[in-house]
C-alpha cells in the first residue's frame, strides 16, 4: 500500500488481502507458535496468534452462531482478550465481523494469516480462497508436551490433540487444491530452518528475509535447535513410548516416522479404562496445583450451569492465572 492511498483505498486493499489469508494448521504443541513468529517477522507478512474462536462455533454445515451469544463468548475468551481485536457492537453479520479481524491486521502486509489447530474445514465457509501451511511433529514429542500443559494425565491420552488434528487434516485435504497447501515437518524446520522458511516463502510468493528470525529479540522463544527433534528418544520412559505407539497404530508410518525398537503393546479394555481414570485424576491434580482447590471446584460446578455471570467470573479468574504461565510470544 502506498503512502498516498486514501483511507477508503487502504480499507479496500486490506479487505482484499484479508479475503485470501493463509492459515497455519496443525496440532497444538507442534511448533505452531515458533513458526507463526517466524512468519510474522517477514516484512510482507502479518501473522496472528490462535484464531480458533473465529471458526470453532460454526457448525459442520456452515451455520453461524447467534451474534449476541457469540459476543458474550468472546468476552470470556482468554485468547480473544489478548488478541488486540476490537469487538464492534454495530456489526450484526458474523462473516463481516470475522473478516474484519484479519483485515485490521493487514497494515502494509501483502500476506495475512493466523493459526488454527482444529476444525480446518470450517475455515472454508468464510474464506473459500484460503491457503494452508500444515506443520506436523512427531506425536511422541507432542504427547508429553500436552501432559506438561495439563491437557492430559498420561501418555495414552496425551495423543488426543495430535490425533484429532491429523484426522481433521486428512479429512480436509481433499477439499483444497494441492497448490493451496504447503506441508512442513517440525523436525526439518528446527534442523534446516532457512531452507524450510525459504520454501514456505516461495509458496506464498515471497523471498526469505532474515528478519523472520528476529522474534528471539522480543519473545521468550529461542532460535530453532536440532535438539528439539525426536526429543522423546532421550526423555521418555520405554513404557510411555510403547503406550503411545500402541495408540497411534499406523499413524506413525502415515506421517513418515519410524517406530521405536521397543516391543509392541496391546492394551486390553481394562488397561485402557485404568488409563482413563489415571488421565482424569492427573488433569484434576494439575488444575488444583495451578488454580487452587476452591477455583478448580467452582469451575467444575459452573460447567453444569447455563451461561451466567458466575461462570463468566470464574473463567476470567482462570484466564488471569493462565496468563501468568504463558511464555511471551508477541511483540
Amino acid at each position: 500500500m502506498t503512502a498516498f492511498a486514501s483511507e477508503n483505498e487502504r480499507r479496500e486493499l486490506a479487505l482484499d488481502v484479508a479475503d485470501r489469508p493463509v492459515f497455519l494448521v496443525g496440532s497444538e504443541r507442534s511448533g505452531t507458535t515458533m513458526l507463526r513468529l517466524m512468519l510474522d517477522g517477514h516484512p510482507s507478512m502479518s501473522f496472528g496468534e490462535e484464531f480458533e474462536f473465529a471458526v470453532e462455533h460454526i457448525t459442520d454445515t456452515g451455520v453461524r452462531p447467534d451474534m449476541d451469544w457469540y459476543r458474550s463468548e468472546l468476552a470470556d475468551n482468554r485468547i480473544f482478550s489478548t488478541s488486540g481485536f476490537e469487538l464492534d457492537p454495530t456489526i450484526d453479520d458474523y462473516d463481516t465481523l470475522i473478516r474484519g479481524f484479519l483485515a485490521s491486521r493487514v497494515g502494509e502486509a501483502t500476506v495475512v494469516g493466523a493459526t488454527v489447530h482444529f476444525a480446518f474445514d470450517r475455515i472454508l465457509h468464510i474464506w473459500p480462497e484460503a491457503r494452508f501451511i500444515h506443520i506436523v511433529r512427531d506425536p511422541r514429542d507432542v504427547g508429553p508436551s500436552c501432559i506438561q500443559m495439563g491437557w492430559a494425565g498420561n501418555a495414552w491420552f496425551g495423543l488426543d490433540k495430535w490425533l484429532e488434528s491429523e484426522q481433521d487434516w486428512e479429512d480436509f485435504t481433499p477439499m483444497v487444491a494441492p497448490e493451496r497447501v504447503c506441508e512442513l515437518r517440525f523436525e526439518q524446520l528446527v534442523t534446516d530452518h532457512e531452507n524450510e522458511l525459504g520454501r514456505l516463502c516461495s509458496f506464498l510468493g515471497l523471498e526469505f528475509d532474515p528478519a523472520m528470525m528476529d522474534y528471539v529479540e522480543f519473545t521468550d522463544y529461542s532460535m530453532p535447535s536440532a535438539d528439539a527433534a525426536s526429543r522423546w528418544r532421550r526423555t521418555q520412559p520405554a513404557g510411555d513410548v510403547q503406550l503411545m505407539e500402541a495408540r497411534l497404530g499406523d499413524w506413525l508410518e502415515r506421517r513418515g516416522y519410524e517406530r521405536s525398537d521397543h516391543d509392541p503393546l496391546d492394551p486390553t479394555t481394562l488397561d485402557i479404562e485404568a488409563l482413563r481414570r489415571s488421565d482424569r485424576s492427573g488433569r484434576i491434580r494439575f488444575r488444583v496445583d495451578r488454580y487452587g482447590l476452591p477455583l478448580t471446584l467452582a469451575e467444575m460446578a459452573a460447567r453444569k450451569l447455563p451461561s451466567s455471570r458466575l461462570r463468566s467470573a470464574i473463567r476470567h479468574r482462570m484466564n488471569a492465572v493462565e496468563l501468568t504461565h504463558l511464555r511471551k510470544s508477541w511483540r
